[in-house]
């Protein structure tokens, strides 16, 4: 494999605002690797939320945005360099896996991450499903496995089911023995049962917490951030219940329930990701692409917004190379 050139093809911005106007496409330096990190040569990337929410500028008190920025969290794609304290990959293994904070931002030809947050990518996934899977997967995992510490038999309640994290939710909790139910719309009910969900509750025309009345639940896992959710899972969680939110104000937790918010970036993936493997592998877990875009600034802009609209199913994925 040829070392990497100088400059890439990226997108970025170099300020906040709304999507059509700071979105940019053009060429950018070529991140280099430090000691622990590796280089990936980028075939796809997906969008999450945080993506959008830090681009609206939403997010800049909480960390701000060194200029100019490029999005992107997810990445799958081939090792083109690694730092000399990594000994795990080398050049040319398939990988992907989520940067976090730490990543140079996947929607580029290039992108360094640190080797902690990568996983070999099993040869049975595309490239765009690889990159649709880490940062929902090992969010939605950590939710419900580390915090509300779910276990078979559990009763667990998704709010946004159809959504990335919702979608990932619904499989990992049917993975471990749980019984689930979830919100969404609608046109989405026949989806989400699909995904195994026991009781799909539309949130248009219908009230959760009033569907579920009596019914003692383990875990409520909020993937919105819906005003009142807090305040309606208390009646509904058995005494030591979890309530963990991942979007919206944090609640203080009471004598009998706990409440937590999980950082919208997960924690590296290093042992985590190889749980969703193994899912796979049993089928107890697949991959949601709802639609894959070209790599133009155009097709950005396209994607973001419709991020924005929160009215996805699965998640959207960037072609690259």
């Amino acid at each position: 494999m040829s070392a990497a050139p100088a400059t890439m093809n990226a997108i970025y911005y170099e300020q906040y605002g709304e999507f059509d106007a700071v979105l940019k496409q053009g060429q950018q330096p070529v991140p280099q690797p430090k000691a622990d990190e590796v280089q990936v040569r980028v075939h796809a990337a997906s969008l999450n939320p945080v993506d959008w929410k830090f681009t609206k500028g939403y997010l800049k008190n909480w960390v701000p945005k060194t200029f100019p920025a490029i999005p992107g969290f997810d990445v799958s794609g081939v090792v083109a360099a690694v730092g000399a304290d990594v000994h795990d990959f080398k050049v040319g293994d398939e990988v992907y896996g989520d940067g976090g904070f730490e990543g140079s931002g996947s929607l580029a030809e290039f992108v360094v991450l640190p080797a902690s947050c990568l996983s070999r990518k099993p040869k049975s996934l595309s490239w765009e499903d690889a990159a649709s899977i880490p940062l929902t997967f090992l969010t939605s995992y950590q939710a419900l496995v580390d915090t509300a510490k779910i276990k078979p038999g559990a009763k667990v309640v998704i709010l946004g089911g159809s959504g990335g994290c919702g979608t990932a939710a619904i499989q990992i909790a049917k993975a471990l023995g749980a019984w689930v139910g979830t919100t969404t719309s609608a046109a989405n009910t026949d989806f989400v049962k699909g995904l195994g969900a026991d009781k799909a509750i539309d949130y248009t025309s219908q009230k959760w917490d009033e569907e579920l009345k009596g019914t003692e639940i383990d875990a409520v896992y909020d993937t919105v951030g819906t005003e009142g959710s807090w305040e309606s899972a208390l009646p509904l969680l058995k005494k030591g219940g979890v309530f963990v939110g991942i979007a919206g104000p944090r609640k203080e937790s009471t004598a009998d329930h706990t409440h937590a918010i999980i950082i919208t970036v997960a924690k590296k993936g290093t042992e985590q990701l190889p749980v969703a493997e193994k899912f796979l592998a049993e089928g107890k877990y697949k991959p949601l692409v709802s639609q894959v875009f070209a790599f133009t600034q155009a097709q950005a802009v396209e994607m973001f917004n419709k991020s924005a609209s929160s009215r996805t199913t699965g998640k959207l994925v960037m072609k690259i190379q």
